[in-house]
């Protein structure tokens, strides 16, 4: 049983002694309170298209599209990539302009919040390493 406990207290260890892994891993921490932020605001983005899907494509897929909170559930899957298709695909059967809502989604939520999230830890950990500088200097 303690040989099970080591090797996690041997990667602890590691991040100790590699400053630039400790460095990201701090950077990391401090960078959640924005991240925060911009998960609301991915909220808000679902939030938004959620009712209009569920008031559009409800008749053609109501396991998936009735009432808000189920209209949610594949954005999220839209969002991600995730299979998307699967989602897409019988929507625009039915109506052949569908891919305007899913395609318009997928770059706003999937390319321009996932991006915030990068440009939002690049920024803290240029401000980390700018604050290390100056106390080292």
């Amino acid at each position: 049983a303690v040989g099970y406990l080591s090797a996690p207290v041997r990667v602890l260890r590691l991040i100790c002694v590699l400053l630039e892994l400790r460095f990201i891993i701090d950077s990391m921490l401090k960078a959640i309170p924005r991240i925060f932020y911009v998960c609301l605001l991915l909220f808000i983005i679902v939030y938004i298209y959620g009712p209009f899907g569920s008031m559009v494509f409800a008749d053609t897929g109501p396991a998936r599209w009735f009432g808000v909170e189920t209209a949610m559930l594949p954005l999220v899957q839209v969002m991600t990539l995730s299979s998307w298709e699967t989602v897409m695909l019988p929507i625009q059967q039915v109506f052949p302009f569908a891919w305007i809502y899913f395609l318009s989604f997928v770059f706003i939520a999937g390319i321009a919040v996932f991006n915030l999230i990068i440009a939002v830890l690049v920024a803290v950990m240029n401000v980390t390493r700018e604050q290390e500088t100056t106390v080292t200097d």
